[in-house]
């Protein structure tokens, strides 16, 4: 198989984007660029050049509404995996993929899909401090132990990591990945039929710390993304600065590293 190259891998995401803007644009169904790719768009008009993936969000009804309406394969490449789509899927969110690619990431995953990009589902959070911060508290440290499942034992790594590497694995041998990732997924939408003003990546967030508003989503615009334009928050500013602080200072020169481990390959034909 031909390796994908890491600026081939950049344009392969932002076709898997495409398909979806225009699936979205179709269906009326509203997304987001999120987390370090909408810091990206604002701050690069692209890509971090340290980063190399593709985030976006959808309010939980939308995301529902993708994940049941996007066909098995889009203009005869791309596939969205989830849950609700896939029995082998172990994640509580979706990824939406070509299918001419290979995409491996150095984990204990099973599942391979194609080169890919991430799509998070948003969800209600209390909108009372004390409350929403036991759940926050609680639902981080259930998806860093799930997370933990994926983590390879290396030699390089410190005792004390291996040593709590080994330790989850034993405590959740008899769980199953997916099951614990559908238990995630309803922890995720546990109070969406209250009728809060606050939201949150419940799905996934770790990096993120705090929760924002769901009026985020009342309106979106197009943002230059490389050579293309993908839709995002009109009130980016509020979004990144609650995520990010001030989120047009770069980060020291020691931190601009990615932090992904991954090959990716043409299918052969």
């Amino acid at each position: 198989m031909k390796e994908i190259s890491l600026e081939e891998l950049k344009v392969i995401q932002m076709d898997v984007l495409s398909a979806i803007d225009h699936f979205c644009t179709e269906n009326n169904i509203t997304y987001s660029l999120a987390g370090g790719t909408l810091l990206g768009a604002i701050r690069h008009k692209g890509y971090i050049p340290w980063d190399d993936d593709i985030d976006i969000y959808l309010y939980r009804d939308d995301y529902n509404k993708l994940i049941s309406l996007f066909p098995a394969v889009y203009y005869g490449r791309y596939k969205i995996a989830s849950l609700e789509r896939d029995k082998d899927w172990v994640r509580p969110y979706a990824n939406a993929y070509d299918s001419l690619t290979v995409f491996k990431e150095n984990t204990t995953e099973k599942k391979i899909i194609g080169v890919k990009i991430d799509v998070y589902p948003i969800d209600s959070v209390p909108d009372d401090m004390g409350k929403w911060q036991k759940y926050d508290k609680s639902r981080r440290f259930l998806q860093r132990i799930h997370a933990l499942r994926f983590v390879k034992y290396s030699k390089s790594r410190g005792p004390w990591k291996n040593f709590i590497l080994c330790l989850t694995k034993v405590f959740t041998f008899f769980i199953s990945k997916r099951r614990f990732a559908e238990y995630l997924d309803k922890l995720a939408q546990r109070y969406n039929k209250d009728n809060t003003i606050y939201v949150f990546s419940n799905a996934q967030g770790i990096l993120v710390k705090k929760r924002f508003l769901k009026k985020v989503f009342d309106n979106t615009i197009a943002l230059p993304f490389e050579d293309r334009y993908f839709k995002a928050f009109a009130n980016y500013d509020e979004y990144l600065r609650n995520a990010y602080g001030d989120y047009m200072k770069l980060p020291p020169v020691e931190k601009r590293v990615s932090h992904h481990d991954f090959y990716a390959y043409w299918v052969d034909k």
